[in-house]
């Protein structure tokens, strides 16, 4: 396995090596190589320039009117006479000859025993002189005059003014001119420039640069094709250097001649194989590193697996359905209790969208119930479901579940997911049910007895209060008449608990005025809050439009709100504002009191919770626990929503209630029409 492993990271690395040594190799050989071109381009522009000079002061000898006038009288001798100065004036110049036009030497200065009057018309520079009598520069040969040095020669006709030749002007240049021409291009450490005449005969070569011998590389391939009037750069094994050379060569235009610039392989890519054996270096070290990065990415990996197949055992051995989704909703962990209480396989539901597989409604209404998942995105805390929530099963079968939902965060801190758990509840429900109808039928049967109580007590305080003289016969009748109102509350509250989760309650949904109707409410519990000594406002607000909703059962939202706002603030204030929005209109209820613990916010709106609060004295409220949840339920009854906008315990709270405004449809919450819609977590 580790082999594999290794194979899989390795063989891309090594291959994307190859590939970059290979272009280094290619780039810095053809860097080298391009400027192995520049220097014999330059050598033989260098050649060529030499040539023309040569040939420019030869012509300007030959077409002297006083050195023309004594060729043509034969005056040999002195006509030589007027020249004996160049050899001294043109430093490359070492004899000058002069010829008649059938190839007899006829004079020569420095003068030479044993050639005046001899026929050279056999020589490579008269043949090539006399084919159209044009200035000639030759091949390398040696000399027949004493002492036999190797020469080159440029051979200039001279000519009278209607182009008939009197003779011909030769002037002698020894191989070292050559060497020393050579010497004057610079090509760097280790390389040489030489050339070669039109018969492959080197001149100026280091090794082949001899006065007295003549030694012909045309058998040579580079030397072949620049002979050829080809130009290029070749790597080619030396015989006689016994390595590698590097050979650059360009023809000498309008001579025939070539230019050669010769270096060492190893000098020529000295700096391409410099670059190249760092290259090779780092990608040995870096694949040194990569294999110890490999072994101990294996290592982790190994060790995640076994970590995630311990996780994995450790799901799929919970009783409980757990699936968590991304930020986009989508199915990324569902465990096998999950497959159980869905029909869904793991198969079926991870990577699809989470409302197409999992479908939680409430029983009430049949609507879609997902509000406790956005609420855990939104706020990053856990939310609960609500109570008689349905899970849809794959075979369209509907089972009672209950639990919750709690916010996944990334390494930033931010919310990324959220993970649901929920279980089948149907048992805990049918006893819920059970009880619901025992309170309800004891309800029925308490509330007459328990309103005759009441009227009775408040009668004997109202209208007999003088007669009971006795204190503590009036204090049992004021305990009896609180006692019974205390216990008439609670028993509404849990027939309108029953009516709300049976569907037993109709709304009569209406537009209207919402200022008198909180008026209304404050009216009622002013003198709780001047009892208290607590600031009642409600903030000024103009222009404010109709809103729909059913006014009697608004007021009993708005007065469980305030009537909780006034209980729970010893000191302070309770202020309503109505903030108008778009298309719906929110009262809040802000008051400055004891305030609810962050970790029992969530089980605010619950049925028989209080969430823990207490007065600011630290005294424990009575209560049914039913308010909140009550409230909630009669807002979405009639298309509103209520929450818990903000809490800090010990500071106080603020309730936040949303009706939607004349004209707009009341629509219960649902996730696909409504504000409480699931959406991503950015």
């Amino acid at each position: 396995m580790l082999a594999v492993f290794l194979v899989l990271i390795l063989v891309p690395y090594g291959v994307l090596g190859v590939t970059n040594y290979l272009e280094a190799r290619n780039l810095h050989t053809e860097s080298a190589l391009s400027s192995r071109r520049t220097l014999v381009q330059l050598s033989a522009a260098a050649l060529r320039n030499r040539f023309d000079h040569v040939v420019d002061v030869g012509k300007s000898l030959a077409t002297k009117i006083v050195f023309r006038q004594l060729i043509s009288q034969g005056k040999w001798e002195e006509a030589v006479k007027l020249l004996q100065t160049v050899p001294d004036e043109f430093s490359f110049v070492d004899q000058v000859a002069l010829f008649e036009p059938g190839g007899v030497l006829k004079a020569l200065h420095p003068y030479a025993e044993g050639v005046i009057g001899k026929d050279f018309s056999y020589r490579d520079y008269y043949k090539g002189v006399s084919n159209n009598w044009q200035p000639y520069v030759s091949d390398v040969f040696t000399k027949a005059a004493e002492p036999r040095n190797n020469v080159v020669v440029a051979a200039i006709p001279i000519k009278t003014d209607n182009q008939q030749v009197l003779g011909l002007l030769v002037l002698t240049i020894e191989v070292d001119t050559f060497t020393q021409w050579t010497k004057d291009v610079d090509v760097g450490p280790g390389s040489f420039v030489y050339y070669v005449d039109k018969s492959g005969n080197a001149v100026g070569h280091t090794v082949y640069g001899d006065q007295n011998e003549v030694v012909s590389l045309a058998s040579e391939e580079p030397v072949s094709k620049v002979l050829q009037g080809e130009r290029g750069v070749k790597e080619t094994y030396s015989r006689t250097d016994m390595e590698n050379q590097v050979i650059a060569y360009e023809p000498v235009k309008n001579y025939g001649w070539g230019a050669m610039v010769q270096q060492p392989s190893t000098a020529a890519f000295a700096i391409r194989d410099a670059r190249l054996h760092s290259l090779a270096i780092f990608y040995s070290l870096s694949t040194f590193f990569l294999i110890v990065l490999a072994y101990i990415t294996y290592r982790f990996m190994k060790l995640l697996y076994l970590y995630r197949e311990n996780e994995k055992v450790f799901l799929e051995s919970i009783g409980d359905g757990l699936v968590a989704i991304d930020r986009n909703w989508k199915v990324t962990l569902w465990n096998k209790s999950a497959s159980k209480l869905t029909g869904w396989s793991a198969a079926e539901a991870i990577g699809k969208p989470f409302q197409e597989i999992v479908r939680f409604i409430r029983e009430k209404d049949g609507q879609p119930h997902s509000e406790f998942i956005v609420d855990a995105m939104k706020t990053g805390k856990v939310h609960s479901m609500e109570n008689h929530t349905l899970l849809i099963r794959k075979d369209g079968t509907k089972i009672s579940v209950g639990d919750s939902a709690a916010p996944v965060f990334n390494q930033s801190g931010k919310v990324s997911g959220v993970i649901i758990v929920f279980r089948d509840v149907s048992k805990e429900v049918e006893l819920e049910r059970s009880r619901d109808e025992f309170f309800s039928i004891a309800s029925h049967e308490l509330r007459t007895p328990l309103t005759a109580i009441r009227g009775d007590s408040s009668m004997m305080l109202q209208y007999y209060g003088e007669q009971l003289k006795d204190p503590a016969l009036k204090e049992m009748v004021e305990d009896i008449h609180a006692g019974s109102v205390r216990l008439i509350e609670l028993v509404s509250d849990f027939l309108d608990s029953s009516r709300l989760e049976q569907g037993r309650i109709k709304f009569k949904l209406s537009e209207f005025d919402l200022v008198p109707v909180i008026k209304s409410v404050l009216g009622d519990v002013e003198s709780i809050a001047k009892q208290k000594q607590l600031d009642l406002k409600l903030q000024p607000t103009e222009n404010l439009p109709n809103v729909v909703a059913d006014p009697d059962r608004l007021k009993q939202i708005i007065f469980n709100l305030v009537g909780n706002a006034l209980k729970f603030t010893e000191h302070g204030s309770v202020t309503l504002e109505l903030r108008p929005e778009t298309d719906s209109v929110t009262l809040t209820v802000t008051d400055t009191g004891s305030g609810i613990p962050a970790d029992k916010q969530p089980l605010l709106f619950q049925k028989f919770q209080q969430a823990g609060r207490t007065t600011m004295t630290g005294d424990v409220t009575q209560g049914s626990g039913l308010g909140l949840y009550i409230s909630r339920m009669l807002a979405e009854g009639m298309g509103c929503s209520l929450m818990l906008e903000h809490s800090v315990e010990g500071t106080g709270s603020t309730f936040a209630l949303t009706l939607p405004l004349a004209g707009h449809r009341p629509l219960p919450i649902d996730p696909a029409t409504s504000q409480s819609k699931p959406v991503g977590l950015g």
